[in-house]
């Protein structure tokens, strides 16, 4: 199983720097799952290089627009290594929550998921993997991915992104093959069908950075 993961500050390479923009830029992603797994956090740093103040839950389907230069709070926050900037990259990006288990849920909200998975390159499922052993949150994150493995994605790429692993004991103690084979992990991976898994934290600019350049190798493959 191909687990890829990433803490803040680490190094992390690339083959090669116009590869990796060329592959990856213009790409459409729809970024799914549910609430506080982090979607608004990474589609924003992936949007603009920057790191949203404040929880705000993503209302059925939120876009992030590009800017054409990013106001960079933090020094280097807009720029990820090898002097790739967020706005070259031009990413088409589309968020949604979850919208929950109820029969009118799947017939409606879900409808909206099935639209957004269907039009993009590659779909990126966020769960918080600290919630994971709770028993509705888990029923809430394999009822999404039982209905993307659903849908006729054709060729699209599905990536699931294990998210808060900063607030994962394990991480902590550097195990991460502990939290890679976890059951709630590899059953959602199956189910969604999903190519890799990726881990990463989301705490600060340096961690968002860094999951995002896994994204990013990830597209370019």
């Amino acid at each position: 199983m191909a687990v890829y993961v990433v803490g803040a500050g680490a190094a992390v390479a690339v083959a090669s720097y116009w590869l990796l923009v060329k592959r990856a830029r213009g790409k459409s992603l729809a970024l799914l799952g549910p609430r506080r797994s982090g979607k608004t956090t990474l589609a924003t740093f992936l949007g603009n290089g920057e790191i949203p103040q404040g929880y705000r839950p993503t209302v059925m389907r939120q876009k992030v627009k590009q800017k054409r230069r990013a106001r960079v709070r933090v020094p280097g926050s807009g720029r990820l290594p090898f002097g790739i900037k967020m706005g070259n990259l031009a990413l088409k990006l589309t968020m949604l929550d979850n919208p929950g288990m109820t029969p009118q849920g799947d017939k409606t909200n879900y409808g909206i998921w099935q639209g957004s998975a269907t039009q993009v390159d590659a779909v990126l499922y966020l769960v918080d993997v600290t919630q994971l052993s709770d028993a509705s949150y888990w029923r809430v994150a394999m009822n999404g991915a039982q209905h993307l493995a659903r849908w006729e994605l054709g060729d699209r790429r599905k990536l699931l992104i294990l998210t808060h692993t900063d607030l994962d004991p394990a991480w902590g103690r550097g195990d991460l093959d502990e939290i890679s084979g976890r059951t709630a992990v590899k059953d959602l991976r199956r189910e969604l069908q999903a190519e890799e898994v990726l881990m990463g934290s989301l705490k600060d600019v340096g961690g968002t950075r860094d999951l995002a350049y896994l994204v990013l190798q990830f597209l370019a493959r």
